[in-house]
C-alpha cells in the first residue's frame, strides 16, 4: 500500500483513489445457493450509488461481482482494495454474476469524493 501511495504525495501533494461507488457484503454459503452460485466467492452489491461509475455501467443490486480488471475477487473486502488504486479515468472489464449467469460490464473509475 505505501508504494502506491509515497509516490502520490510525492508528485501531487495528496492521494487519490478509485471509487466504483457500490456497498458490498460478503458471499456466505447461504447467498451462495440462494444465487445459484457455485463458490461462495464474490462481492454481492447490495446498493449502486446514484450517478456513480457502477450505475453508469449498469451493475444492479444483487449482481456478484466476480472480477475486476481481471483479478478475481474471493473475498468482499478484496474489491475496495483493488478498485481504490486502479488509476482514475481507466476502463476495467467487471466480470458479474447476474440471474445465474456471468456477464461483463465496462465501468470508467473515478476519483473517490471528498465526502465519502
Amino acid at each position: 500500500l505505501a508504494k502506491e501511495i509515497v509516490p502520490q504525495l510525492q508528485k501531487k501533494g495528496k492521494v487519490i483513489r478509485g471509487y466504483l461507488g457500490v456497498l458490498i457484503q460478503n458471499i456466505t454459503p447461504e447467498l451462495a445457493e440462494h444465487f445459484g452460485l457455485k463458490e461462495n466467492s464474490g462481492a454481492l452489491v447490495k446498493e449502486v450509488i446514484k450517478g456513480s461509475p457502477a450505475e453508469v455501467a449498469g451493475i444492479e443490486r444483487d449482481d456478484i461481482i466476480l472480477e475486476f480488471g481481471g483479478e478475481s475477487i474471493n473475498k468482499m473486502n478484496e474489491l475496495p482494495k483493488i478498485v481504490a488504486r486502479t488509476k482514475v479515468g481507466e476502463e476495467i472489464k467487471i466480470k458479474i454474476f447476474r440471474n445465474y449467469r456471468e456477464i461483463y460490464v465496462f465501468a470508467r473509475v473515478r476519483a473517490m469524493p471528498l465526502n465519502l
